[in-house]
């Protein structure tokens, strides 16, 4: 369908002139609202002031009332990108806004006019003025030339259709089809603005054939093994050895404090961010430590006596050959402070020390031996 707009032509001043409105322009709807303008909103105007949104509502100081001896009939193109979304920003919900955000057809305009034009003088009567057209080719949409692989269509669709049968649908939808040497070329009608890619044509070919009239074919599916060394540990059996030895996992920013990470990882430079969060988030971490350094602290702080924490996680390391001049590693990092096990009325209270968490290396290293 094509929206049409009447406006009373003793109420226009001078010419129209489609624009965008100024900010804070206000406009009084047919349906008696008043809307308050934004400048990102296309409105048609004339001379002085705006007439109507551009698209979804005309306003109420141009209407057609049944004082109106002259009017004008308005048909136009509104690429969807200017009309989506203007009409919820509102509150209002029209045909006209409905139809121009899925699309029109940019070649209807002339033939709405004329059949708007003929019904008015068969049931009204009148006397009818030239028609006055005003476009800009060179913004109007391009017709969407869009290539279709043999290969492509067989493999989705999973049956083979004959070359002729495949020319004939898309020819009686309205498509410019010619051969190719994979396949065809179509090119699609002004109205069929929604054929894009290559599987909109599929798609076309499959629901006009017949998707009753492809045979049911079970799929070939080959089962391969996947080589496995029994050496490499799925990351899944050390987070719950870990988990098991009263660890939890922690995630941590990516983005740290520049200067404490040199206090951390001396003699490398990091990454710095052009528009950081924050000024002690403003660096890309080179190891996983320093935010559960930070955690720790931040535990401590809280009364925490016992912290065993435990993290797998991206670093970014700087690299001249890496792609985008940043190598990302995994890791994973863990940390203990405080206490060697729970408070207990019979369990004497001990600090962790180094041989604790070699302790916990060493139980993850015998999972692989």
């Amino acid at each position: 369908g094509q929206p049409m707009h009447a406006f009373d032509l003793a109420k226009i001043e001078g010419g129209i002139v489609v624009r965008m409105a100024e900010q804070g322009e206000k406009l009084t709807l047919l349906d008696g609202s008043e809307a308050e303008l934004n400048a990102d909103t296309l409105v048609v105007a004339d001379h002085n002031k705006a007439l109507a949104i551009a698209g979804i509502f005309g306003g109420e100081e141009s209407g057609v009332t049944t004082e109106t001896k002259d009017f004008l009939l308005e048909c136009a193109f509104f690429a969807s990108d200017h009309i989506r979304g203007r009409a919820r920003s509102y509150g209002l919900h029209t045909d006209s806004s409905m139809r121009f955000e899925r699309g029109v057809d940019y070649a209807l305009q002339v033939s709405a006019m004329e059949r708007a034009t003929q019904l008015l003088v068969e049931i009204c009567g009148g006397e009818v003025a030239p028609v006055v057209a005003v476009e800009s080719e060179a913004d109007l949409p391009k017709p969407n030339k869009v290539a279709l692989r043999r290969t492509k269509l067989d493999n989705l669709l999973g049956h083979h259709i004959a070359d002729a049968d495949v020319v004939e649908i898309l020819e009686r939808l309205g498509l410019t089809v010619e051969a190719s040497e994979e396949g065809w070329v179509a090119v699609a009608p002004t109205w069929r603005f929604d054929i894009a890619i290559e599987q909109d044509l599929i798609e076309e070919v499959g629901r006009i054939y017949g998707y009753d009239n492809i045979p049911n074919q079970h799929p070939a599916a080959a089962l391969k093994m996947h080589n496995h060394v029994e050496a490499d540990l799925p990351l899944k059996r050390v987070r719950d050895l870990l988990v098991d030895r009263g660890y939890h996992e922690a995630i941590t920013y990516s983005f740290v404090e520049p200067e404490q990470q040199k206090l951390v990882v001396p003699g490398v430079e990091p990454l710095v961010l052009p528009n950081p969060i924050s000024a002690d988030m403003s660096a890309m971490r080179l190891g996983l430590i320093q935010g559960l350094l930070n955690t720790v602290v931040h535990n401590q702080k809280r009364q925490q006596p016992r912290v065993r924490l435990f993290e797998y996680g991206l670093r970014f390391i700087p690299c001249e050959s890496a792609e985008n001049g940043m190598r990302q590693e995994p890791m994973l990092a863990g940390v203990i402070a405080g206490t060697r096990g729970e408070e207990h009325w019979d369990i004497e209270t001990n600090a962790v020390d180094f041989f604790d968490l070699k302790g916990d290396l060493e139980a993850i290293l015998e999972l692989s031996a």
